[in-house]
């Protein structure tokens, strides 16, 4: 019998963490850009959102649950895409 070598050229898969300003709707474009490529399990670290004058941030959130709450430097194990959520409220 014939010996038959076989060469495996898989790209990993990649997931990806984006950030979007959900309010007010004036600081939309505010929010951070991390363009990144992670693979399976690799560790994500959560970006500082724009300090801005006036304005308080409340922290980064999945979408349908903000009670619990990511602060910048936070890890995410990434195990799919992950979009983060983040408002401003103002102070004065």
């Amino acid at each position: 019998m014939k010996d038959i070598a076989a060469e495996a050229n898989a790209t990993p898969i990649t997931y990806t963490v984006t950030y979007e300003i959900s309010a007010p709707a004036e600081f939309a474009d505010k929010a951070p850009v991390d363009s990144t490529a992670y693979t399976y399990k690799q560790s994500a670290t959560v970006l500082a959102a724009e300090e801005i004058s006036g304005y308080e941030f409340s922290g980064w959130y999945l979408e349908n649950d903000k009670t619990k709450t990511f602060a910048a430097g936070a890890k995410l194990e990434m195990t799919g895409d992950v979009k983060l959520y983040g408002e401003y409220t103002k102070t004065s």
